[in-house]
């Protein structure tokens, strides 16, 4: 299984990382928004898409927003938030946006697995 990890924390995505690996997964990591646009653009999507909401430069939001205009690769790819934002609102505009699933950090690393197994049909 492949993975596309959009987070702007060293710490996070080294921790995100490793976590995927042990797992046996794939990971393609990136740093910010304009980066993951290109990604987006021109590269196959991955099987799940493993998503920070505050990036430079393009929201996670707005990225987001972007996969899901996709009318064909990009569309139907899982994409599980993972960030520091906690309001119900933001978590709802997220949902309502099409995200498959809503991680808060600091995050469980036993429950991400799961969600991730869950959002990829594992």
């Amino acid at each position: 299984m492949n993975i596309l990890v959009v987070e702007d924390d060293d710490f996070c995505a080294t921790l995100l990382r490793h976590i995927f690996e042990r797992e046996g997964y794939a990971v393609e990591h990136v740093m910010d928004g304009k980066v993951a646009r290109k990604v987006i653009e021109k590269r196959k999507p991955p099987d799940v898409v493993v998503l920070d909401y505050m990036l430079p430069y393009v929201s996670g939001l707005d990225l987001l927003k972007e996969m899901r205009s996709h009318e064909d690769k990009w569309k139907d790819v899982p994409v599980i938030f993972l960030s520091a934002r906690t309001s119900q609102q933001d978590i709802a505009k997220v949902l309502d946006a099409g995200a498959n699933d809503y991680v808060t950090k600091p995050f469980g690393i036993d429950e991400l697995g799961a969600r991730v197994r869950r959002a990829a049909g594992l």
